[in-house]
């Protein structure tokens, strides 16, 4: 079913319809709410947020973007207690703030910050409203909020380079309702780095390596980010400007950045000789070729990116339970436009990052949550002898090669609320009658779409280690 979700959505969706300014509201709102979900041990509050959640998912899918962030704003508050909050705190939820630019020259005189309504909840401002300011360590900034939408100024002066916390609290008469954390970039000599990044990229070869590969692909974010266009997630854009001009100095020398010495988060461009992969990869610290690690492939659900298994997916569970274990983790991106459609090219993928990483061959494991479970199914049917367990949570996938992967071992979670649950017991029948070698079949009480990959991570790491 899912499959022809995607297939359907791929095939229909204007690239207008959802905005990167629209995905990173959402993905902001899924985070706060994957927050209070961690701190939430009450089965009773988890219960209450189940409804607004399966709400968000069906808006999703209408492509009513306002109502998905509505509805996670409604779920947050039911995490955190069964009282209603007040209309001050909703029309605090409902405010969006737009900085003009994520990337700034250290020069800038000035950012102006435009406020208005994501979806609407009154027809007025309540009175003594307003918003307190402050970029880095600098002194906040008081505006009054007498009508939406609006645009304030933030004057700057001192802002050194450096990724940093723009922090934005909503007030109603003096009381502090919420506070937002954007990040905003700085750098010393902006457009001339910029141009000089361009200049070397249009002189090499393109795509050849991951460096040539990858350097257009940190240009293009950087660029973009300076332009003013915002992406899904809160991008590192001095960081990875200080990047590219370290990978564009390794490619004039003739040299390979990306090895197992240089350890953090990547967003990386991969060529692997039939296609050009867009991947995120966490590297591990103190890595030693003569030592190989396991290594998570995760696969993202329609909608999404690279990011969702970093910064969302229970705020980033998947990369630190690697991070925990030493492992490293790669997520690609589904083909397709933005997110929907067919499955990345996991095999070449992983030839091209075995040359570069001490990767354990017998301990490569794949998981994906909805879409991305189907296209896991489907890759460990493709190519079962390069994996040593899979993952599937909130989605199925059909079993068209049984014979392929009797030697695989399966975990399949899915919430007891999920709309993909009854797609998840067909696999699992499945999986049965093809005699793997091990499988799992576990639901979760009080979780739905949404919430599996939380739940369900530490079982899951916990099923690949034998325990």
């Amino acid at each position: 079913m899912l499959r022809y979700v995607s297939l359907v959505i791929a095939l229909l969706l204007p690239a207008t319809v959802f905005a990167q300014a629209d995905r990173y509201e959402l993905g902001q709102r899924l985070r706060k709410c994957e927050q209070a979900w961690d701190v939430t041990k009450d089965g009773d509050a988890k219960q209450r947020a189940v409804a607004p959640l399966n709400q968000a998912v069906r808006s999703f899918f209408s492509f009513d973007f306002a109502a998905v962030a509505k509805q996670l704003d409604k779920a947050r508050h039911a995490l955190t207690s069964s009282d209603p909050p007040s209309s001050a705190v909703l029309w605090s939820d409902s405010l969006t703030f737009r900085p003009e630019r994520r990337f700034l020259d250290t020069n800038s005189k000035h950012l102006d910050i435009e406020i208005k309504p994501l979806y609407m909840v009154a027809d007025e401002v309540p009175k003594g409203a307003s918003i307190s300011i402050t970029l880095c360590d600098q002194k906040p900034t008081e505006v009054s909020i007498a009508h939406l939408p609006q645009t304030c100024r933030l004057w700057l002066t001192g802002i050194g380079p450096g990724d940093h916390a723009l922090t934005i609290e909503t007030l109603v008469g003096g009381k502090r309702l919420a506070s937002r954390q954007i990040m905003v970039s700085c750098a010393n000599d902006l457009a001339s780095r910029l141009e000089k990044l361009k200049n070397i990229s249009d002189k090499i070869e393109a795509n050849a390596t991951i460096e040539q590969a990858t350097l257009r692909h940190l240009l293009k974010i950087t660029t973009d980010l300076a332009s003013g266009s915002v992406m899904e997630t809160d991008i590192p854009a001095a960081r990875l400007l200080r990047e590219a001009e370290e990978v564009a100095d390794a490619i004039l020398e003739g040299k390979q950045y990306y090895l197992s010495n240089r350890a953090g988060q990547f967003w990386l461009r991969i060529p692997t000789g039939r296609s050009l992969e867009t991947v995120r990869v966490f590297i591990p610290e103190r890595l030693d070729r003569a030592t190989q690690v396991p290594l998570v492939v995760a696969l993202h659900g329609a909608g999404g990116s690279e990011n969702l298994f970093f910064d969302a997916y229970g705020n980033g569970i998947t990369m630190k339970l690697c991070q925990e274990r030493g492992w490293i983790m790669v997520a690609p991106r589904a083909g397709g436009p933005l997110g929907f459609g067919g499955a990345p090219n996991v095999v070449g993928i992983l030839d091209q990052l075995a040359k570069r990483y001490p990767i354990d061959a017998k301990r490569i494991y794949l998981m994906g949550h909805s879409m991305g479970a189907g296209h896991a199914v489907a890759i460990a049917q493709q190519s079962p002898e390069r994996f040593a367990g899979v993952a599937v949570l909130g989605g199925g996938g059909a079993l068209r090669k049984p014979e392929s992967v009797k030697s695989l071992p399966f975990f399949l979670g899915v919430g007891e609320h999920d709309f993909a649950v009854g797609s998840v017991r067909r696999l699992a029948n499945e999986l049965k009658k093809a005699n793997v070698v091990r499988m799992e079949l576990k639901e979760y009480a009080h979780v739905e779409h949404m919430m599996i990959v939380r739940e369900a991570a530490p079982d899951v790491f916990r099923f690949w280690e034998g325990k």
